[in-house]
This record gives C-alpha cells, sequence and structure tokens, in this order.
C-alpha cells in the first residue's frame, strides 16, 4: 500500500511511502532509500498512487548519462571480473579492494546517530532492511519526494539543459568535496565523498556513501544517498589528491584485454587443458587510465589471485630492489668515473621471468573464450606471489651469463670488471634499469639485455627513475623531485576550526595521505623535513587541526624553497664522513629521535650526499648518553655496509681497511665514554659502546670526533626548529664546513 505519513515532532505530511509491514500499533515504511517506524495513527493513504509510483518508478530506473571523454568509449555490460583502475602503468595492484564495503560499514554503524540529527531518519530500524530502490545500508539521507514528484512535471525540458547534464555527467571521485541542497530546504549542506554505495553498473550507481561537514549540527554524520535527486550538486575542490578511481564511467578495454591476452600467448605463459576439476585461482582485470596529448591510453593487466594459493608460507617470495643509498653511491661513483647515466624499462616483466616449479591452474577470463578448458601456467604472472622473485632470478641469470657479478652488499647491484678495472655497473628495480659503463661494456652487455628481453623505454642523462629527476651536465649528476613536489596541494581547512579541534576520520585518511607524500619526499631530497614530518605522524589517532596546518606548512615550504640533490667527481682518494644526533625523551610518549647523515668526501672537501635517516630510537633509553650512543650505532651500521659496497665495486674486494669513515658527533660524554677504558654505568649501553670500539680498534672505522653543536648538521634530523641550511647546502653545493676537513 502507498501512504503518507508524519512524525510526532512535525506535522509535515511525508510521501509517498510502501507499508511492509506492521507489529501492533507500529507500521513499518519503506520511504525512498530509508526505513521507519510510524504509529499507525499517522498513516493515511495516498490518494494520488498511481501519478507518484510513475515518478518515483522514473527516479529510481533512470541511468545516469555519462560524457564520453576523446578517444573513449563506453559500455553498459557489466564485467565478470573486478575491476580496479591505477593512475600509473608502473604501479601494482594494491590489496585495498575492500575500501568501498568498509565504508559502508561505517554509514551502517553511524545511522542511528544520523536519524537523531535528521527527521528524515526518524525511527531508522535496526539491521538492514534490502529494498529495490536503494543500496543495501541503513542511514541513508532523503527527503520531500512529493516535492520532487512536483519538480519532475517538468523533467523533459530539463533533460535538454546542458547545466543539468553537467551535473548528471560528474565524475566524482573518493574524497572530494561536494555541496548540494535538499530539495524543499534553503541551506547549502557540505559533504566528503566516502565511495560508493552502489555498483557502478546498476541503477544505483549514483547513490554514494558521505561524510557531512556543513551543517555544524551534523558534522561528522556518515549517511548514504542519491546525489541524483539533490538539487545545485557541485564539486567545491579539484584536488589533485582525490582517488582516481572514475565512478561513473563504464570504459571499453576490449582492446587493451585482447593485446594482454596476446601477450601471454607470445610468452607461452600457459598451456591449455581439459578442466577436470583441478584447484583453480581465479583472475581479474586491472586496468590503466592515463591522459597523454589529450588522448586516453588504456591498458589492460590480467592479474591471478594469488592469495588463493595453497601453502602461500611455503613459497619463497622475497625479492630484491636497489636500496635507495646503493643507487647515490652508485650515482657518485658514475661522476667520478665520467660515464653517463642510462635507464631501461622492460615491459611485461613478469611474463618473461623464470619457469614455474610447481604446478599452478587459472581460470581462463572469458575473453579467453575457454569454455571447458584451465590453464596451466609455465610462467609466473601478475599476481602470484612469488612472481617479482622468478623475474629477479631471469635478471641475475642473464646478467651473470655476460659476465657480471652480483653484490653480496646489495642483490640488485650488478658491477663488471676487466683488467683495467670497474667497467660498467646496472642496478635492477623489478623492471626499471640504471645502468652506466663504457662504450665496450654498452656492445657487451647492455645489447644483450636488448635480445633477451622486451625492451620499452631507453633514457639518458635526463629522465625520470624510480620518481625522481635524474639529470646530467658535464661531471656533475643532480636529482630532484620538482614536478612532485608542485603536485603536492595543501588540505583545505575552514578558517573558522579551531586549532584544537580534532579531525573527523575523513580528515584523518587525509592527513595520513599528506604524512605518506611529505615521508617519501624527506628519504629520497628533503632531509630538512624528516623530524616535523616524523613527529606529525607520530600522533595521528589523537591529531588536530593544528597538525593539518603545519603539514600545509610544510608543503609550502618545500614548494618555496626546492632542493636538489649533487653528485660530483670527487676524485680517487675518497673517505666516509658520518654525522649522529639525537634528542632525549622529545617524543610524546616518551621516546627519543636518532638520525644520522652519511656522506662521501674527496681530497678538496668536495662531497656527495649517500643517505640519512631520522627515525625514533629502538628503545626507550634512560638517558642524553643513551640515546647519542644509540643514534651512532644505527649510523655506523650504515656506513659500514656502505663502506664495504664501495669498496666492492671500486676495486673488485670486500677488504675495508682502505675505506677510511670518520665519525662526528656533538656529546662529550659519548665521546668520552668511546675513548675511555671505564666502562658506562647502563649495563645495556655497554654493548653499544663496546661495538663501537671494536670497529675502531679493527680499522673499519678511522676515528670518531667532537664536534661543536652550531657544527652538527644531523640536528635538524632529531629536533624542532633546527636550522637545515648546513645540511642542504652539503647537499645542493657539494661543500661542508672547512673546520671540519
Amino acid at each position: 500500500m502507498v501512504t503518507k505519513f508524519s512524525s510526532y515532532e512535525t506535522n509535515q505530511w511525508k510521501g509517498p511511502g510502501w507499508v511492509i509491514g506492521q507489529d501492533n500499533v507500529v507500521v513499518f515504511v519503506r520511504y525512498g532509500g530509508t526505513y521507519v517506524r510510524v504509529h499507525e495513527s499517522r498513516i493515511k493513504r495516498d490518494i494520488d498512487v498511481e501519478r507518484k509510483q510513475k515518478i518515483i518508478h522514473k527516479h529510481t530506473a533512470k541511468s545516469t548519462p555519462v560524457r564520453k571523454p576523446q578517444a573513449a568509449t563506453y559500455n553498459n555490460t557489466e564485467p565478470d571480473h573486478d575491476l580496479v583502475y591505477y593512475e600509473s602503468d608502473d604501479e601494482e595492484p594494491h590489496q585495498n579492494d575492500t575500501e568501498n564495503d568498509e565504508n559502508q560499514e561505517n554509514v551502517e554503524e553511524s545511522a542511528d546517530e544520523s536519524a537523531d540529527q535528521d527527521d528524515s531518519h526518524a525511527g531508522s530500524l535496526n539491521g538492514s532492511l534490502n529494498g529495490e530502490d536503494g543500496p543495501e545500508s541503513e542511514g541513508r539521507d532523503s527527503f520531500d519526494l512529493e516535492n520532487q514528484a512536483e519538480n519532475d512535471i517538468h523533467e523533459e525540458s530539463m533533460e535538454h539543459n546542458p547545466e543539468s547534464q553537467a551535473n548528471d555527467c560528474m565524475k566524482l571521485k573518493k574524497d572530494q568535496i561536494v555541496n548540494f541542497k535538499i530539495p524543499g530546504e534553503n541551506d547549502t549542506r557540505e559533504a566528503i565523498i566516502l565511495g560508493r554505495a552502489g555498483k557502478a553498473t546498476t541503477v544505483k550507481k549514483s547513490w554514494y556513501n558521505i561524510e557531512y561537514n556543513q551543517p555544524e549540527n551534523m558534522r561528522g554524520d556518515q549517511i548514504s544517498i542519491d546525489l541524483r535527486t539533490v538539487n545545485d550538486l557541485k564539486v567545491v575542490n579539484q584536488s589533485d589528491d582525490v582517488n582516481e578511481d572514475v565512478l561513473l564511467s563504464d570504459i571499453d578495454f576490449t582492446e587493451a584485454r585482447e593485446a594482454e591476452l596476446d601477450n601471454w600467448r607470445k610468452h607461452n605463459v600457459y598451456e591449455e587443458v581439459e578442466d577436470n576439476g583441478q584447484n583453480c585461482i581465479s583472475t581479474r582485470w586491472v586496468y590503466t587510465m592515463k591522459e597523454l596529448e589529450n588522448e586516453f591510453h588504456r591498458k589492460a593487466r590480467l592479474v591471478a589471485k594469488g592469495f588463493e594459493e595453497d601453502s602461500l608460507d611455503e613459497i619463497p617470495k622475497n625479492s630484491p630492489t636497489c636500496e635507495k643509498q646503493s643507487l647515490r653511491l652508485i650515482l657518485s661513483i658514475i661522476a667520478s668515473k665520467r660515464w653517463s647515466i642510462n635507464s631501461v624499462d622492460i615491459k611485461t616483466a613478469f611474463l618473461q621471468g623464470e619457469k614455474m616449479q610447481r604446478e599452478v591452474y587459472l581460470r581462463p577470463p572469458k575473453e579467453a573464450k575457454a569454455t571447458g578448458k584451465v590453464w596451466r601456467l609455465n610462467k609466473c604472472v601478475y599476481g602470484l606471489v612469488d612472481a617479482s622473485l622468478k623475474w629477479y632470478e631471469k635478471v641475475k641469470a642473464t646478467l651473470l651469463d655476460c659476465g657480471g657479478t652480483v653484490s653480496k652488499i646489495d642483490s640488485a647491484v650488478f658491477y663488471w670488471y676487466n683488467e683495467k678495472g670497474l667497467t660498467g655497473v646496472l642496478a635492477v628495480h623489478v623492471d626499471d634499469f640504471l645502468w652506466a659503463g663504457s662504450s665496450s661494456f654498452e656492445k657487451s652487455v647492455v645489447s644483450r639485455i636488448r635480445d633477451m628481453f622486451k625492451v620499452g623505454k631507453e633514457s639518458c642523462e635526463s629522465f625520470k627513475y624510480l620518481g625522481l629527476d635524474l639529470s646530467q651536465e658535464n661531471e656533475t649528476i643532480v636529482l630532484s623531485q620538482q614536478d612532485y613536489v608542485r603536485m603536492l596541494k595543501t588540505v583545505l581547512i575552514d578558517k573558522d576550526r579551531v586549532k584544537t579541534s580534532p579531525l573527523s576520520s575523513s580528515e584523518q585518511t587525509l592527513l595520513r595521505s599528506k604524512i605518506g607524500q611529505l615521508l617519501w619526499l624527506a628519504r629520497q631530497t628533503r632531509p630538512d623535513i624528516a623530524f616535523d614530518v616524523a613527529a606529525i605522524s607520530s600522533k595521528i589517532k589523537s591529531s588536530t587541526i593544528e597538525d593539518l596546518k603545519k603539514v600545509n606548512k610544510i608543503i609550502r615550504k618545500v614548494q618555496n624553497d626546492p632542493v636538489s640533490l649533487q653528485f660530483q667527481n670527487l676524485g680517487h682518494n675518497v673517505k666516509f664522513i658520518l654525522f649522529s644526533d639525537a634528542s632525549f625523551g622529545n617524543l610524546p610518549d616518551g621516546g627519543s629521535q636518532g638520525g644520522y647523515v652519511v656522506l662521501l668526501m674527496g681530497d678538496d672537501g668536495k662531497v656527495n650526499p649517500i643517505t640519512w635517516q631520522s627515525k625514533k630510537l629502538r628503545r626507550v633509553v634512560r638517558s642524553t648518553l643513551a640515546s647519542e650512543a644509540l643514534a651512532l650505532a644505527d649510523g655506523v651500521d650504515c656506513v659500514i655496509s656502505l663502506a664495504a659496497l664501495f669498496k666492492e665495486l671500486m676495486h673488485n674486494e670486500n677488504d675495508l681497511m682502505h675505506t677510511p669513515v670518520d665519525c662526528f658527533v656533538d656529546n662529550k660524554d659519548l665521546y668520552h665514554a668511546i675513548y675511555s677504558d671505564k666502562p658506562v654505568g647502563e649495563k645495556r649501553l655497554r654493548v653499544e659502546i663496546n661495538a663501537i670500539k671494536q670497529l675502531l680498534q679493527g680499522g673499519e672505522l678511522k676515528e670518531v670526533k667532537w664536534i661543536q653543536t652550531n657544527e652538527q648538521i644531523a640536528n635538524v634530523l632529531t629536533k624542532h626548529g633546527a636550522s637545515g641550511q648546513d645540511i642542504l647546502r652539503c647537499f645542493e653545493k657539494g661543500l661542508l664546513n672547512s673546520s671540519l676537513l
């Protein structure tokens, strides 16, 4: 029965609603996407049943039109496989496929709270009642459909309104902020998109999970709403930080899927066998959508759901990649050798890996048209836990056959020697290679790589590698992240929010995203922001508006003060310089922050930056001496391994006697403890001190020196407000304070 109803709080009649059951005097009514409880005395039959049913059916069944981008076509078929969209071809699938489900659960948990704050939610039923008119969740935001029905008299003329179509075609994305008005209300509401509440390929494609920012009395409320039925819908932020999942598009990837299947056949990835009930792993399509020169490049990747495989813990899966400090050391060696830097990208790398040693069967996708067949894999494919390891094994075998040697310190670094010394070096990061060497090295090794693998893009002297901008002029190599820094966006903050106001869950998610962006920047090229970012990340659960403002300040700082790392020719006689520092008990939880900087110095005082670190010390300490000792121990551990790698690459041996390492500390107690025969009072600390003493006696460390605090360039890694000018001067100019030479 179609009814109208009213609540005790107001005398306003609402409808139409559908009676779905009754318990004594309580009548259960489905009103739009919301289920409400109404006393039987507040119910009356709708006299215009036929008209209302027709209009509501039109709202529910109408598909949202999608404006087609250039060079992309659309279809309305629902794919059999899960679809995931990524921003870049270089990205691998993440295990975030249940994000919308988690948003849905959050919405359901907040349904009762939403009911108290909006009379349209009054009396929401506990539990999930699934109807045909909306997605399956509680907490719906609804409004007077009677008013909407009156407005629909002009529906036909509105369909020809370009402005109305622009709203319908809007590609809403996760983390976007939208404004809209509920029909019958004059006030504008503001909310952030949490995710989709209905499938993109069904009539419920316009339902979204949202979290209110405005009005103030609804801030933080999470509900589901059909955004097709609101008025004046518009996006108020077009940030680059929003998720790139296109929520309203069904782009045709037919050609991309065919190309991927063709790659599988060309590389003999599988054998097609009869389906005799084998234990099969299912697959999914992962799509990449990239805009290049106003055209969309579509790529499809068929990925096995490797988590479905049995005995995952027994399968070796660790695959080495070149560490960032190894990469910087290699750049320093290349500059000293006066070689040019080069990069090579391998296409469909995992499909070219070593053959599998176990039986794995895949369920073919429907596009393969292999009814009654399954695929027995010959090679590892994307999604299997050991796919990257099998690819590395193939690369390693190929490079060793070419006369290379794998480093004992970093298994992703390979080098070549002849009677004249080092002739070439190559760093591996999955399918991205960085290499440099003599002309004979290119002819004998690089040409072999081109023959053995399907090579994609090759670059020389100026290119991007692993998200870093590399360029070379004369004998200097410059490493920067200017393009990445320009893409960073500050967070929009309401000027009326007080600093101590706690962040909502969506704001905390945004804060985590910003911290992740800045941490990556701090570890690659900006040590001067490392401590400030780490300090903010240590208290995310109790974060406030003040933390968001600090993040914005850091973003503006890195954008207004660009930094690049310089790698220059240091000559033949070089040594490693280690600066270490710590701050005792300066973290909110009572922990201490430690940090160190490692430089490579030449005869004339020029330096190249190799690595740095700023992190919480591994245990709570009881004194400044203990914190300084632990920080020095961490730095020594790092510099010793780098010295071994340098000796291995430059002299084809692991002997450390000829690679001097000088350490600089600004704590006199630590300095005296290292050179004193008297043991320190704290027994746990004696282990760290004695380890450093043994390295000094063995010659692996040349000496530990005490310096003034104003000469300690690692200060900025452990203290808030410390100047970063000295460390940036070292990195950009390649110069160190002359008093330390």
